[in-house]
This record gives C-alpha cells, sequence and structure tokens, in this order.
C-alpha cells in the first residue's frame, strides 16, 4: 500500500563536526578519527540547491517520481517519517489516503509518521 521515495538531508556530528550527507546506516559519525561513540547526529536539513551535484535523475529514479505524481493524482497521500526520514506515498485505495482526503476535503494533503507508527522504522515495519 505504500510507494517509498527519498530526499538527501546533511547531519553534523556534535563531537567532531563532521558532515554527512544522508544519514550513517549506524546513526553515529562515520568518521574514523571521530573519538565519541555514540555520538549524536544532528539533521542540518535538507541540501540546498546550490549543495546538490549537478545532474538530472536517472531513467528510473525518473519513472518512480512520475509514477508517484500519478498516484498523488489518482488520491493517493504522500508521508514522512519524522525518524528515520522515509518518504513515499500511500496509494489511493488505502483507507488511510481516503480519510485523509475526506477530512482535507480533496486537497492533498501529508501524513507525518514517527517511530511509533512508521511503515519503516516504527513497531510493525513493512518488508
Amino acid at each position: 500500500m505504500l510507494m517509498l521515495t527519498g530526499s538527501a538531508h546533511k547531519y553534523k556530528c556534535e563531537v567532531c563536526g563532521q558532515v554527512h550527507i544522508g544519514r550513517p546506516k549506524s546513526g553515529e559519525c562515520a568518521n574514523p578519527k571521530c573519538s565519541a561513540a555514540g555520538s549524536r547526529l544532528i539533521d542540518q536539513g535538507e541540501l540546498k540547491p546550490s549543495e546538490k551535484l549537478p545532474g538530472d535523475l536517472c531513467d528510473t529514479c525518473r519513472k518512480e517520481v512520475e509514477i508517484h505524481n500519478a498516484e498523488i493524482a489518482r488520491g493517493g497521500v504522500p508521508f514522512r517519517c519524522e525518524d528515520c526520514r522515509i518518504e513515499g506515498v500511500i496509494k489511493a485505495e488505502s483507507p488511510i489516503a481516503k480519510a485523509v482526503r475526506e477530512k482535507n476535503k480533496g486537497e492533498v494533503m501529508g501524513v507525518k509518521f514517527d517511530k511509533t507508527n512508521c511503515p519503516k522504522c516504527g513497531p510493525s515495519p513493512i518488508a
């Protein structure tokens, strides 16, 4: 029932100042010279257009964006998790999408999840 997308965020180690593009899988600073085990990474937000590498989407990603936009046009609802930062679209036939659209009088409104209800990092992740 979900379609996943993504975005690039910057994370800065609060100990050594190393900036990471995207969150390291361990959730800790990936700098081998950083002495702080379990160091906290601070989300610096999405990359600004001037920080992104020049280029265009590959054919696979372009097709995925088209599919997601078409699903939203059909009544799907975009979502994002505040904790793991995953993004995607809840498919139009889902009861959740129908309820969100009904509540918002048909307008496209996104849904925010967190670790208590996220389809990726929550207690019942979707494989």
